[in-house]
């Protein structure tokens, strides 16, 4: 729905003094089914949107036309609100001064016409008449930018280390040969962030550890010979891994499949 059509719902509903539950219980609909058409996230039938005309008193046309001023269509019902309607209302729901719904669709918490709804999309929020939205994009640049700076620190912190141990350890020749292997836990430690972030277990970088703790034990034991059987756990950790990531796959879309899957479920919810 144009989120313009959904401001004029939220304008409407509460010049007429209506609570999302109340209209849901006069509509015969869910609260959710009210706040997706005012989020923009779904839109009413035909069926809906006639008898919303008639009980905030307005014409079908100053309720979904964004030319017709939204200001003029607010005073319009503002003066006789629900005045001639012959909407065939249900009996409201008791009213609830605060609610929490938790369901596949989210985290829904609201208290009147306060609420927090938390779903695939982000967060939508509406305080004393303001509304405000976190879009999932913000969560996922957040998330990137502050695996960027964990890794860039842990990154300084091995460097450090290394040089460290190179001055200070007595033996520099053997310091400066074995010490370089940390840095190899780098590109790990960030891949644990992205795993976390991503909800992917192939993207940890386990060939990149493989071989750190190949280099670090021949260098250190002379291991070369018998120990690179270890490179072979490689294919093993993706047998593994990609299983696992199927059914996080279908727990945890990826942005796109989200998209997708939210606009297949719009569809259904438009017709």
């Amino acid at each position: 729905m144009n989120i313009e059509i959904a401001n004029r719902l939220v304008q409407l509903r509460k010049k007429c003094g209506y609570s999302q539950e109340e209209l849901a219980g006069k509509l015969g609909l869910s609260r959710q089914s009210v706040s997706k058409w005012e989020r923009a996230e779904a839109s009413p039938d035909t069926d809906n949107l006639i008898e919303l005309a008639k009980l905030y008193n307005v014409s079908l046309d100053d309720l979904l036309n964004p030319d017709v001023n939204l200001d003029e269509v607010i005073n319009k019902a503002e003066k006789n609100p629900n005045e001639g309607s012959d909407v065939d209302a249900k009996e409201p729901l008791e009213e609830k001064e605060s609610s929490v719904d938790i369901g596949k669709d989210g985290i829904h918490i609201s208290d009147g016409d306060d609420y927090v709804h938390i779903d695939g999309s982000g967060i939508h929020i509406s305080e004393n008449g303001e509304s405000r939205e976190v879009k999932k994009e913000e969560f996922e640049h957040e998330e990137r930018l502050a695996e960027e700076i964990a890794t860039a620190i842990f990154g300084a912190l091995v460097i450090v280390g290394y040089l460290l141990f190179g001055f200070l350890y007595p033996d520099h020749a053997f310091a400066w040969k074995v010490g370089w292997t940390a840095i190899l836990l780098i590109p790990v430690f960030g891949s644990i962030f992205e795993c976390a972030r991503k909800h992917r277990v192939h993207n940890f970088a386990y060939p990149v550890l493989v071989a750190g703790i190949y280099c670090f034990l021949g260098l250190v034991f002379g291991l070369w010979h018998p120990l690179w059987v270890i490179f072979l756990t490689i294919p093993v950790f993706y047998g593994i891994a990609n299983p696992i990531d199927k059914v996080l796959k279908k727990k945890y879309p990826s942005k796109r499949e989200y998209a997708i899957k939210e606009h297949v479920g719009r569809d259904e919810d438009d017709d």
